[in-house]
């Protein structure tokens, strides 16, 4: 990542390796059903003297497209980077087809949410949501501040480096 001169990194997180364990998981799931779909609609075949069910066929199909999303979501997802820089918070996601860079200046920060449920804590990750006031043109004479959920947030990072970000973006607001 290429920063002005006068940025530093403070942390850089990436998403919890785990992770990848829960998508080939469901990936496996997803295949062992169209597997058990497609010999049975075989079979069902073989024993009935050609009528094969097409239902069970595409089944077999609909599971074998989603263990395969899920393979692909697995990928794009252990790409992502998560960047913590004296100034800005940076998310990364880059693929083979497309790329992108969101950021968040620390001055526009006005909330963190730090969340793990019982399923993410497993995998020894969290997620971490960002705050800041939104602004929306109502008329051409007034503007409306409110806080919004943006969807800017670091998703599935380690829980140690969840931490680590925490505790630094406190130090700097306490700094402030």
């Amino acid at each position: 990542m290429i920063l002005p001169e006068n940025e530093a990194i403070l942390y850089q997180a990436r998403v919890g390796k785990r992770v990848g364990l829960l998508y080939n998981m469901v990936s496996a799931i997803c295949y062992f059903f169209a597997v058990s779909c497609l010999v049975t609609g075989i079979a069902t075949w073989i024993l009935l003297g050609g009528t094969a069910p097409i239902s069970l066929l595409i089944i077999a199909a609909v599971f074998a497209v989603f263990g395969t999303v899920a393979l692909f979501l697995r990928r794009t997802m252990l790409r992502r980077e998560y960047i913590l820089t004296d100034r800005r918070l940076v998310i990364r996601k880059g693929g083979a087809l497309s790329k992108s860079t969101r950021f968040l200046y620390l001055e526009d920060v006005k909330g963190i949410d730090l969340s793990n449920n019982f399923l993410i804590d497993l995998f020894g990750v969290c997620s971490m949501d960002f705050f800041s006031p939104s602004i929306s043109a109502a008329s051409r004479k007034f503007l409306i501040f409110s806080f919004s959920t943006t969807p800017f947030k670091f998703q599935f990072i380690n829980k140690q480096d969840g931490e680590a970000i925490y505790r630094i973006l406190s130090e700097l607001r306490e700094k402030t």
